[in-house]
């Protein structure tokens, strides 16, 4: 399984949700992927402090599962979606998603 780098893949807590309700869109609510995905989500904690942890995480445990193949198709799909938005450029700084997310937070500066 290729793990995704918070660096190359700053994803945030709606982007982590929007892979997870993924499966109910592909394969149903009552299927037994998306059953899995919704057990994983609401009875564990995920390792590690950014999201792009959590969706490894999850990933993983949905492959020793046993859901390999529909884990891989999520993937390309989400993919190809996050690489598009996160390489979108801001009109108001002319940043792309990725290197605002990337952004160490200033708010020194706010006091």
């Amino acid at each position: 399984m290729k793990r995704f780098q918070f660096s190359e893949f700053p994803i945030n807590g709606a982007e982590f949700e929007d892979y997870c309700y993924s499966f109910s869109e592909r394969y149903g609510e009552d299927s037994t992927v998306f059953k899995t995905v919704d057990e994983e989500f609401i009875k564990n904690s995920f390792k590690g402090p950014t999201w792009c942890d959590a969706l490894n995480d999850l990933r993983e445990r949905l492959i020793n599962r046993g859901f390999t193949n529909e884990v891989e198709q999520m993937d390309l799909e989400f993919e190809k979606e996050m690489r598009s938005k996160l390489s979108e450029t801001s009109p108001y700084c002319g940043e792309t998603v990725r290197e605002i997310r990337l952004r160490p937070l200033q708010r020194e500066r706010f006091g």
